[in-house]
C-alpha cells in the first residue's frame, strides 16, 4: 500500500484510498489469523507425536513386562508343584505374598465356555417341546421358556439357559429332556484368558490396593 496513503488521516482519504487501507487491514487481519493458524497446528502436531510416542514406548514396556510375568511366574507354578503347594488337579489360580505381606500377586486362569452346535439342535427339541405341550396349557409358561432360549448377538445366553437347568426336573417329557441334556452338553470350554494382577498393601487400611496397569489386551 501507498505509504502517502497510510499517513493520511482517514476523513482526508477519498472512496478509492479508503478501498485500499481496507484492503490492506483486511490482509493483515488475514495474515495474523493464518500465523496464529499455523503456530496452533503446530503446537498440536508436537503435542500429538510427543504423547502418541511415548504411549507406544510405554506399550512396549508392558508388553516385555507381561511375557516376563507369565514366564516367571509359570516357571514358579512349576516349583509350586514341587513343593506339593498345589494339587495335581489344581486349575492354575494362585496368588504369592512377599515375606513382609507388603506385596501380592494374583494369577487367575479363566475357562472360556460357550455353546457349541448341540445347541440349536436343544433349541429345536425345545421349542417342539413348547409348542405341542406347553403353549397351550399356559402362555406365560411358554413365553418365559421361549425367552431363555432368545439369542443375544447370535449366541444363547449362558444365564437364562441356566434357568432352563434350574427347571430341569419341571417337565417329564423326553423332547424336555433331551433339549436339557444336550443344552448341558453343548456347554463346552472354547478358550482360555490368563491374568496377572499386583497389589500393594494400604498402610492405613491394611488393604491391599491393586496396582493398576491393565495389560490383560497388550
Amino acid at each position: 500500500m501507498n505509504q502517502e496513503i497510510a499517513n493520511k488521516p482517514v476523513s482526508e482519504l477519498t472512496s478509492a484510498e479508503l478501498k485500499e487501507l481496507m484492503k490492506e487491514t483486511q490482509r493483515k487481519e488475514n495474515a495474523a489469523k493464518a500465523k496464529k493458524e499455523a503456530k496452533y497446528q503446530a503446537t498440536k502436531n508436537q503435542l500429538v507425536n510427543e504423547l502418541v510416542a511415548k504411549a507406544i514406548g510405554i506399550q512396549e514396556i508392558l508388553k516385555e513386562f507381561k511375557a516376563q510375568g507369565f514366564d516367571q511366574l509359570g516357571a514358579h507354578y512349576e516349583l509350586m508343584k514341587e513343593f506339593g503347594e498345589v494339587k495335581s488337579n489344581h486349575k492354575g489360580n494362585f496368588q504369592l505374598k512377599s515375606t513382609d505381606g507388603e506385596f501380592k500377586v494374583e494369577f487367575s486362569n479363566h475357562m472360556i465356555k460357550e455353546f457349541d452346535e448341540r445347541a440349536e439342535l436343544a433349541a429345536d427339541h425345545l421349542n417342539e417341546f413348547l409348542a405341542a405341550h406347553v403353549k397351550k396349557r399356559s402362555e406365560a409358561d411358554y413365553n418365559m421358556i421361549k425367552g431363555f432360549i432368545e439369542k443375544k448377538n447370535d449366541k444363547f445366553d449362558v444365564g437364562l439357559v441356566g434357568r432352563l437347568f434350574q427347571m430341569e426336573n419341571n417337565y417329564d417329557h423326553p423332547s424336555w429332556k433331551k433339549a436339557i441334556d444336550l443344552f448341558r452338553a453343548s456347554y463346552v470350554e472354547v478358550d482360555s484368558a490368563q491374568y496377572i494382577r499386583f497389589f500393594k498393601k494400604n498402610e492405613q487400611t491394611g488393604a491391599y490396593e491393586n496396582i493398576n496397569l491393565n495389560f490383560a489386551s497388550v
